[in-house]
């Protein structure tokens, strides 16, 4: 049986075009969802129901430990709740029990971040999590 530990993965983020790319730290669980439209194009001369796909949409859940000093959290903030706007975000899974490598698969988008929010739980330490509508999924490989 093969498997890779999760706590290999890893997020890259920066303002679209703007700076180079920082991780965003302090990550306890990420995931990226995406979804696949479906076209119905049944007509009066089909025998059964036919479908094609259509448009591809995708989400990324992350939640980490907060840190007012993380460099990609503050990517994140000052790019949602202060002024919104488009983020590049690329999302690596590793191959093997390490950090990334040349030639891991690698997800790149463009991003925003629909819904940051911040927990202060009374027994636990407190979590930042967001949502990240994702445009133009590109599936490539770490460089």
């Amino acid at each position: 049986m093969s498997c890779v530990a999760g706590r290999y993965g890893r997020i890259q983020i920066r303002k679209k075009g703007v700076g180079s790319f920082v991780n965003l730290g302090l990550i306890v669980d990420m995931s990226l969802s995406g979804n696949v439209d479906e076209l119905e194009c049944t007509s009066h001369d089909s025998s059964t129901r036919e479908f094609v796909p259509n448009f591809f949409d995708a989400t990324m859940d992350v939640s980490c430990r907060y840190c007012a000093t993380d460099a990609g959290q503050i990517i994140i903030f000052d790019n949602s709740i202060v002024a919104p706007a488009i983020l590049e975000i690329q999302f690596d899974l590793p191959g093997t029990l390490s950090a990334p490598i040349t030639g891991d698969l690698r997800f790149a988008a463009d991003a925003f971040a629909t819904s940051p929010s911040w927990e202060a739980p009374l027994d636990d330490t407190l979590m930042f999590n967001t949502t990240f509508r994702l445009s133009d999924v590109v599936k490539t490989t770490v460089p």
